[in-house]
């Protein structure tokens, strides 16, 4: 029970902060030395973090739906996202749990966020087709544990010179395809032998943790603080390559 709830509470944070669930959870796997009996716990976690998204962006995601240059972006970065990031994770298999491959993740997520710029007046529905494209391939990066969705999108949107609100909003409309496809691709690995009141609390935990990670995103970003991730990223580079 109490694993559940950790691991609920740095999925939910860890998600969505430009830190990285992936290499979080290799770091409590390592840490509790958990073996198989946790993987649903871990499977339906994706699901929590999903609803927490849902959640937050409720209307945004009402009014997206009506706008089919958002919806199109949103498809196109997909389709680019989930093909090239599930082909990099066949490819590359056990190593990707590597911790060489995640301090490089992390060190990537740490340059990024440390040079993180600070957007221009572009809207999502001025995006292109060729950026939306570019988009997913930069998205699919986050497949390398240590390198954050969150950070490496929200860093390219600013880039291209969307506003800070629209780069926070598109970069988590981005997420939620992923976050199912993720779920799903999962599900090939579910046991149906667990304990409902671990997953349970665990889901709840993520959930409630994941809109506060929202919140705290969201915050930062409009008072220009989230480079302050890139030296927590840092650390946690230099913590893997020697620990």
């Amino acid at each position: 029970m109490i694993k559940s709830l950790i691991f609920g509470l740095v999925q939910g944070l860890t998600e969505f902060l430009p830190v990285s669930s992936s290499g979080h959870l290799f770091f409590l796997q390592k840490l509790f030395s958990v073996e198989e009996q946790l993987l649903p716990v871990f499977v339906l976690l994706h699901l929590a973090t999903l609803c927490s998204v849902l959640v937050f962006f409720f209307q945004d995601i009402r009014k997206a739906l009506k706008n089919k240059k958002i919806v199109s972006a949103v498809a196109v970065a997909t389709l680019f996202t989930v093909i090239p990031a599930f082909a990099f994770d066949r490819l590359l298999g056990v190593f990707m749990t590597h911790k060489y491959m995640i301090c490089f993740g992390y060190g990537v997520t740490s340059v990024l966020l440390l040079k993180i710029g600070k957007g221009g007046n572009r809207t999502m529905e001025e995006l292109s087709l060729k950026e939306s494209c570019c988009l997913g391939l930069v998205q699919a990066l986050a497949v390398v544990p240590g390198i954050s969705r969150s950070g490496i999108t929200i860093s390219a949107l600013l880039k291209k010179g969307l506003n800070k609100q629209a780069a926070f909003t598109f970069s988590f409309f981005l997420s939620l395809p992923v976050i199912l496809c993720a779920f799903i691709y999962e599900l090939k690995d579910f046991d149906p032998v667990f304990s409902l009141a671990s997953v349970l609390s665990g889901f709840i935990v993520a959930f409630l943790s994941g809109l506060l990670a929202l919140k705290m995103l969201k915050k930062y970003l409009g008072t220009e603080k989230l480079y302050r991730f890139g030296y927590y990223c840092l650390v946690l580079a230099g913590l893997v390559l020697f620990f």
